[in-house]
C-alpha cells in the first residue's frame, strides 16, 4: 500500500524536492508508529542540540554523546537538525565534530549540500578558528565530492590566503573547483597586497582551462618574476612570444609587420625610457623588420611624453580619442569589416610588451638581462644614444634655463636625483622599501662639484625635501616652474647624472649620458646601462659583526629584496651609503667624464688618486663581473672603483662553491615578514576573514640559527634565493579598474584586466 501511494504521488505531481516529498511520506505513507517515533526522533535531536550551549567547554566526553545522539536521531530524516548540530559545534569550536554532523547531512541529498555550505561560511566569518582548524577544514573539503557549492570553495580559498601561519599550498586540491575567473580576480587581489606566491598558484590553475590566454600566461610571467623566479618567468615569456607569434601566422592579409607597443610601455617614466633599449634592438636586427606603433588616450596621456615626442621620427605615435582596439585593428587590417572578439586576438598577437626583448641568441628574456646584453652590443656596434636634441633646441632650453634659474647657458652641471617616499606616497606606506635615501648625505658631494667648478640641479618632484640653499645648486624639484620637457632636457644635458634606483635613473642614459647610481638596493636587479656606475647599499650582518661581501648578499634574499619586510626580524639591516663614500664615487665620474674638472679638486686621503683608480679598475671589474654571472645575475651598471677599494671585503670570495645559482630558487622570508602591511589592507577589506602576515606565503621558514655558511651550502633546502624584484604597480577591481597605483623599480607588473572590458589588458 505504501508503494502504491509512492508511486501515485510521483506518477502525479513529477519530481519533487527532497524536503517536501520526506514531508509527505512522513504524513501520507508513514503508519502511526512510524509517524509517532519520526517525531519522537526530531524532539530527541532537538533537544540534543539545545544542550549543547550547556556544556562546559572540557566535557569532551558529553560533546561526544550528545554528537552521537543526534546521529542516531537524524539517520533517516531530519537533516536540518545535523545542520544545527553542526552550527552548534563550529559555535563551540568542536570542529571534528561539526564535520561528522556535516557529513551526515550531506549524506541525505537534497539541498543539504546549501546549507552545510552556509554553515562552513558563517563558522569561517566568527573569525574563531586555529590555521590548524582550518587546515583540518581544508583537508576535509578535499576529500568531499558531494558538496559542489563553488561560493564555498570561494570564500574558503580567500580566508584560506590571509590566515597567519597556514600554508597556502594546502587549498590547491581545491582550486579546480572554481572556475578560472574566479581564480583570476582572486589572484590579482593576492598580488595587489603583495603577495606573490599565492597569486601565481592561482594564476597557473586558471591557465589549466584557458592555456591559449595570451594575457593570462603573461600575468604568470610577470607574477613569477614578483616571486623571484626569473628562470620560470623567462620561460613563460617565451611562450608568450610563441603564442602571439602562432596568432600572427593564423591570419592572412594583415600588415605582419605592425607591432603595437603596448600599455605596459607607458606604466612609468622607466618604462617609457626603455624604449632606448627597445630602439637600440631594432637598429640590430633583433625585431627583423618591424613597424613601431604608439597609441595613447589623449584623455590619458603618458609620463615621459618628451621622451615619445622625441621617438615619434622611429616609433610612429598615435593619440587617440574613441576604442583602442577598433583603432588598432583598423590601422592592422586596412579597414576590413571589425568583429571584437577576432580584433583582440589579432592586436594581441600584435603587441609587444615591456616586460622582455629578444636575446642576442635569438631567445626571450626578462628586460633585465636582455637589457644589458642588447646594450653592451649596441656599444661594441658603436651604435650611438637612441634619442638627441639638436644645436637649436639646445640652445633655446639653455637660455630658457637661464633665465628660469639663474644656470648660466655655458656652465657645465650634474643631475642629482635622489629617491623619496614623497611620490609614491600611498605604496611606501603599504610596501616599505629600501630604494629611498637622504638628500642630505649628498651635502659633500654637491660641495666637491662646485669646488671643481659645476653646478649641480637637483631632480625630482614637489613631494621632495628642500635641498639646502647655494648660489651654485638649483633645487629645480621642488620649484613652481618645473615642466616636463625640461625634466627630460635636464637629464639630457648634464655632464652626468647622479641617482638611485627609481625609472628616473634610465632617462639619461637615452641621450648617451652617464649615471651614477647610488644608494642602490637591491644589487641583484642593477640598471642594464653597462657604461653606469654602481655603488650599493651594503648589508650589516649583526650575529656576524661585520659586512656581507657581494657574493653573500647574491647567495641570501639580502641582495635581491628591495622591501624593508624582509630585513624586519632578521639579523641583517640594510646601511644607506655615507657621504664620504658618494663623494668618492662622485670623484670618481668626475674624472672619466670632465678631467679637467677633477683635477682643480683637493687630494684626498678618503678617495683613491687617478692613478690609484686606473689601477684598481680593470681588477674590479674583473671580479665583480664574476661574483655576478657564478651566481645568477646579469652585469648591467659596474660596481664603482672608488667604492670597491673603500670596502676590498666585498669582493671576497665564499669558500663553499655554490650548489645552485641564486635565479633558480625561491626566497624564504622571515615569519613576521609582512604582518604590518597586510595588517594596514585587511582594514581597507571588507570581506576579508582575519588578520594576517607573511607566513601565509612562505614554505617553512629559516630557523635564526641557521650560519650562512649553512645557508650558502643548502640553498634549496633552506629555500634560499631571490625572493621579489619588483613590488606590483595596481590594485585591480574584477571591472579591470585600478583602486591604486603606485610605481616601484622601473614600473611593475599589474595585474590582468578582462580584454573583452579593458584596452589596458592590452
Amino acid at each position: 500500500m505504501r508503494g502504491f501511494l509512492r508511486s501515485t504521488v510521483r506518477r502525479t505531481l513529477g519530481p519533487l524536492p527532497e524536503r517536501v516529498f520526506a514531508l509527505l511520506r512522513s504524513r501520507v505513507v508513514f503508519t502511526d508508529a512510524e509517524h509517532r517515533a519520526a517525531l519522537a526522533a526530531r524532539t530527541a535531536a532537538l533537544e540534543a542540540v539545545s544542550r549543547l550551549d550547556q556544556i562546559e567547554a572540557g566535557m569532551t566526553d558529553e560533546f561526544t554523546r550528545l554528537r552521537e545522539q543526534i546521529r542516531r536521531h537524524c539517520r533517516t530524516a531530519h537533516e536540518d537538525q545535523l545542520v544545527a548540530g553542526a552550527r552548534r559545534f563550529f559555535g563551540r569550536n568542536r570542529l571534528e565534530d561539526a564535520l561528522i554532523l556535516c557529513g551526515d547531512a550531506l549524506g541525505h541529498g537534497g539541498d543539504s549540500r546549501f546549507h552545510v555550505a552556509q554553515a562552513i561560511v558563517d563558522y569561517l566569518n566568527y573569525k574563531t578558528f586555529t590555521p590548524t582548524d582550518l587546515s583540518k577544514l581544508v583537508r576535509w573539503l578535499c576529500g568531499r565530492t558531494d558538496i559542489d557549492v563553488t561560493d564555498l570553495y570561494r570564500h574558503v580559498v580567500n580566508v584560506a590566503l590571509y590566515i597567519k601561519d597556514f600554508d597556502y599550498r594546502e587549498m590547491q586540491p581545491l582550486l579546480p573547483r572554481l572556475p578560472a575567473d574566479d581564480l583570476v580576480n582572486i589572484a590579482n587581489d593576492c598580488l595587489g597586497l603583495g603577495i606573490s606566491n599565492p597569486a601565481s598558484l592561482l594564476y597557473q590553475e586558471a591557465a589549466r582551462s584557458r592555456p591559449d590566454d595570451v594575457l593570462l600566461r603573461n600575468q604568470i610571467a610577470n607574477t613569477e618574476f614578483l616571486c623571484g623566479r626569473y628562470n620560470e618567468a623567462r620561460k613563460h615569456w617565451m611562450l608568450v612570444a610563441h603564442q602571439r607569434d602562432l596568432v600572427r601566422n593564423k591570419y592572412s592579409g594583415l600588415d605582419r609587420r605592425i607591432r603595437f607597443l603596448g600599455d605596459t610601455w607607458l606604466m612609468a617614466i622607466g618604462h617609457v625610457a626603455t624604449l632606448g633599449t627597445f630602439i637600440q634592438a631594432m637598429r640590430m636586427g633583433l625585431y627583423g623588420d618591424i613597424r613601431p606603433v604608439l597609441v595613447y588616450q589623449r584623455r590619458k596621456p603618458p609620463a615621459g611624453m618628451e621622451i615619445i615626442r622625441l621617438l615619434s621620427h622611429i616609433i610612429e605615435v598615435h593619440e587617440i580619442d574613441g576604442d583602442a582596439i577598433e583603432y588598432k585593428w583598423k590601422m592592422i587590417s586596412g579597414g576590413a569589416n571589425y568583429d571584437y572578439e577576432r580584433a583582440v586576438e589579432v592586436v594581441i598577437g600584435h603587441t609587444e610588451d615591456f616586460w622582455y626583448a629578444p636575446d642576442l641568441d635569438g631567445s626571450i628574456s626578462w628586460y633585465g638581462p636582455a637589457g644589458a646584453a642588447i646594450d653592451a652590443a649596441a656599444r661594441a656596434q658603436g651604435l650611438g644614444p637612441a634619442l638627441s636634441y639638436t644645436e637649436e633646441e639646445t640652445r633655446q632650453r639653455r637660455i630658457l634655463l637661464e633665465r628660469l634659474y639663474g644656470l648660466p647657458r655655458d656652465a657645465w652641471f650634474v643631475g642629482l636625483h635622489v629617491r623619496e617616499p614623497g611620490f609614491h606616497g600611498n605604496w611606501h606606506n603599504a610596501m616599505p622599501g629600501t630604494r629611498n635615501a637622504d638628500i642630505d648625505s649628498y651635502g659633500e658631494a654637491v660641495d666637491a662639484i662646485i669646488q671643481a667648478g659645476g653646478y649641480v640641479v637637483r631632480l625630482g618632484d614637489p613631494s621632495m625635501k628642500p635641498f639646502k640653499p647655494r648660489p651654485e645648486v638649483i633645487d629645480y624639484a621642488t620649484s613652481d616652474m618645473r615642466r616636463p620637457d625640461l625634466d627630460i632636457f635636464l637629464c639630457a644635458a648634464a655632464r652626468f647624472v647622479i641617482g638611485t634606483n627609481s625609472g628616473y635613473s634610465l632617462v639619461p642614459s637615452l641621450f648617451g649620458v652617464r649615471c651614477l647610481l647610488t644608494n642602490w638596493s637591491p644589487i641583484g636587479t642593477p640598471n642594464w646601462i653597462t657604461h653606469d656606475k654602481l655603488v650599493p647599499k651594503r648589508i650589516w650582518d649583526h650575529k656576524a659583526g661585520r659586512y656581507l661581501s657581494i657574493e653573500e648578499m647574491y647567495r641570501s634574499f639580502t641582495g635581491w629584496s628591495q622591501f624593508q619586510r624582509d630585513f624586519d626580524g632578521t639579523h641583517y639591516e640594510i646601511r644607506d651609503n655615507e657621504p664620504a663614500e658618494i663623494t668618492a664615487a662622485v670623484v670618481e665620474m668626475l674624472r672619466e667624464v670632465h678631467p679637467e674638472a677633477a683635477a682643480q679638486l683637493k687630494p684626498s686621503g678618503k678617495r683613491p688618486s687617478t692613478a690609484q683608480q686606473k689601477l684598481v679598475a680593470p681588477d674590479t671589474a674583473r671580479l665583480f663581473t664574476s661574483i655576478v654571472v657564478e651566481n645568477g645575475g646579469y652585469v648591467g651598471s659596474m660596481l664603482s672603483t672608488s667604492f670597491a677599494a673603500l670596502h676590498p671585503e666585498l669582493l671576497g670570495r665564499m669558500s663553499v662553491a655554490p650548489t645552485a645559482i641564486a635565479t633558480d630558487l625561491v626566497t624564504e622570508r622571515p615569519k613576521t615578514a609582512e604582518a604590518a602591511q597586510i595588517d594596514r589592507h585587511r582594514r581597507t577589506l571588507s570581506d576579508m576573514a582575519v588578520a594576517v602576515d607573511s607566513a601565509a606565503i612562505s614554505p617553512e621558514p629559516l630557523a635564526d640559527d641557521v650560519s650562512l655558511d649553512q645557508a650558502i651550502a643548502r640553498p634549496k633546502e633552506l629555500g634560499l634565493g631571490p625572493p621579489v624584484g619588483m613590488p606590483v604597480a595596481a590594485l585591480v577591481t574584477t571591472g579591470g579598474e585600478a583602486r591604486a597605483e603606485e610605481p616601484g623599480h622601473h614600473g611593475e607588473p599589474r595585474a590582468p584586466t578582462d580584454a573583452a572590458t579593458s584596452e589596458k589588458a592590452l
